[in-house]
């Protein structure tokens, strides 16, 4: 006979799906998606504006559209209730990590709608293809600063996050016109591909930042008593 009694293995996994459920409703009430939306769709008004008047020159709205939808992320990086989960058995970036996809679907759904939107307009597919290096800069700008600040335990990590994401790409591009071979700007240009250089900076200092602290304070901990 074959034994039906569950083995360690499928304990865990049961047990590790029970948690993740678990955690899935309060995250889903701290991510901010309210703000995430309202950030968005903030970033909409030029287009719909634009379209509403009959505008021909959709670049600079799709361009707007796209740095305040990146910069939106970084509503994430607040995290409300950080001291109740500290004991929980989902660390730190792991709740980062489902506030930004819940966060992330947002952006992706809304601004999905208005590129549509666009496109019926008269917009071409590919004037949005070229955002999207500048939204990857934006998300990873306002993520790298929220982080931060959230890290040292600073209040308003994420509205600083999401101000820095929409603020600092245009103060970049302003430096294209002094250095136009070697700062990306906005325009269809050799160097624009460089916003994804600057996306990956901002990423990896965001990713620095979302370290558990618990773990840095374990390691310092093992290697001071041996």
């Amino acid at each position: 006979m074959t034994s039906t009694a569950p083995t360690s293995a499928s304990r865990r996994l049961v047990g590790r799906s029970t948690v993740w459920r678990s955690m899935l409703r309060p995250t889903l009430r701290v991510s901010r998606l309210g703000l995430v939306a309202a950030t968005v769709l903030l970033g909409c008004l030029p287009l719909f504006v634009t379209i509403v008047r009959n505008g021909s020159d959709l670049v600079t709205p799709l361009t707007v559209l796209g740095i305040v939808s990146g910069a939106s992320i970084g509503w994430i990086a607040d995290d409300p209730i950080a001291e109740l989960a500290a004991p929980c058995p989902v660390n730190t970036p792991r709740r980062i990590a489902c506030r930004a996809a819940l966060a992330g679907g947002t952006v992706a759904f809304l601004t999905a709608g208005a590129v549509v939107i666009a496109v019926v307009d008269g917009a071409g597919v590919a004037e949005w293809r070229d955002r999207v290096p500048e939204v990857a800069a934006a998300a990873a700008i306002a993520l790298a600063v929220g982080l931060s600040i959230g890290r040292r335990g600073e209040p308003l990590g994420g509205a600083s996050g999401v101000t820095a994401g929409v603020l600092v790409p245009p103060f970049v591009a302003a430096f294209a016109f002094r250095w136009p071979s070697m700062i990306p700007s906005f325009a269809a240009a050799p160097t624009h591909a460089r916003w994804w250089a600057l996306a990956a900076v901002a990423g990896f200092v965001a990713c620095r930042a979302a370290r558990d602290p618990a773990r840095g304070a374990l390691l310092r901990s093992a290697g001071a008593n041996p």
